[in-house]
This record gives structure tokens, sequence and C-alpha cells, in this order.
């Protein structure tokens, strides 16, 4: 499958999950590469928000985690605006839709809701240390 889409799509957009999972030394970047080929990253305004809150929030972990990952974004993807007043998945799976981009992440039930609508997926799988196109509807 990995073979579709490396035809179709070189847009990537990527969540929150993804993006967080940066701290636990997933190299989401290069594992996407690894998956698809060549690809620009996108990061939905209201994912950077989501980040930026957790940076300012009571847990160390997730704080460092989302610091990493804001860092990392400002140096590598592109950021694009999300529909005002969505909820953060339904904004990112419409910002993925819109652009006809793959869409990145760790949230199981979040790639379920993007392949009903019609987004290609990639999802980490840690049994395979890999992202592997998500299929299940």
């Amino acid at each position: 499958m990995a073979g579709a889409f490396r035809r179709t799509s070189r847009l990537v957009v990527l969540d929150t999950s993804a993006l967080m999972s940066l701290y636990d030394k997933i190299p989401v970047f290069e594992l996407i590469e690894e998956a698809i080929g060549a690809y620009r990253c996108v990061v939905p305004s209201c994912v950077k928000d989501e980040l930026l809150k957790h940076a300012r929030g009571p847990s160390i972990r997730k704080a460092k985690a989302a610091l990493l990952a804001l860092e990392l974004v400002s140096k590598r993807c592109v950021e694009t605006a999300c529909p005002s007043r969505s909820p953060v998945d339904d904004a990112v799976i419409a910002v993925a839709k819109e652009m006809s981009a793959l869409l990145a992440t760790m949230d199981l039930e979040m790639a379920r809701r993007a392949r009903r609508s019609g987004v290609p997926v990639l999802v980490y799988r840690s049994s395979k240390r890999r992202f592997i196109s998500f299929v299940e509807v």
C-alpha cells in the first residue's frame, strides 16, 4: 500500500499525538519518509495551539514533549490555518482532506474517523517500529 501513497501524495498533516511521540525517541519525520518517500509536513495551527497548551500545562513530561515538538515543527513543517470553531481532531481531518494530504497519527480512533472521511492515514506501529498505511474503516 505504501506504493499507492508514493504516487498520490507528498503532503503529510501531522497531529498532536504524532508530534508528542518525538519525545519518546520515535523518529517520526524519518519514518514517514521511509514509508512514503520525500514529503512536506503540514501542521494545522490548532495542533500548534494544542502543543502550546501542553507546554504550559502541569505535566512536566507533556511540557517537555510539546516544547520539543514545537521546536522541530518550526524547523521542518509548514503551518496552515484550521477551520474555525471545530474540535481539533475534526479540524485536522478537514485540513488533510482539503489539502488532499495524508494524515500521520498515533491515535487509532482518529485514524478510523479520517479513513471514513476518505483521508489516507499513516499510523505508527510500535511492533514494527514504522508507519504503515491504515486501511481499517
